[in-house]
């Protein structure tokens, strides 16, 4: 019983990492933080903020200066991913609960056979 639940418990930390990480490396690079260098402070892009000297991404957060939460049913960089469970972490996509975790996994092994 113990061992059930202490793999239970190391699979929800390994989901919410992998979600982390994926958040993390989308977005990223595929978009310019710096829209103008001429302004002082900088004017970072949509999606970005200001912190200090550097344009850093918005997640869970869109527009300029991260100005909008995501919208129930989005998440990630810009609220540019879609959750994949009922309720999700804006930030990084994670379930809120584990049968979501389940679900998100149905849902995600459907999107890859389309």
């Amino acid at each position: 019983m113990e061992v059930d639940i202490m793999c239970h418990n190391i699979m929800i930390k390994i989901t919410f990492f992998v979600a982390f990480c994926i958040c993390i490396f989308q977005g990223s690079s595929e978009e310019k933080a710096v829209c103008s260098e001429k302004e002082s402070p900088i004017k970072c892009c949509a999606n970005y903020k200001l912190r200090g000297k550097d344009c850093i991404p918005c997640y869970g957060y869109s527009g300029p200066q991260c100005a909008r939460s995501c919208l129930p049913g989005y998440c990630g960089f810009g609220c540019k991913n879609e959750c994949l469970c009922e309720q999700c972490f804006p930030v990084n996509c994670s379930c809120f609960y584990d049968q979501d975790v389940e679900q998100a996994e149905t849902k995600r092994k459907i999107k890859t056979v389309n």
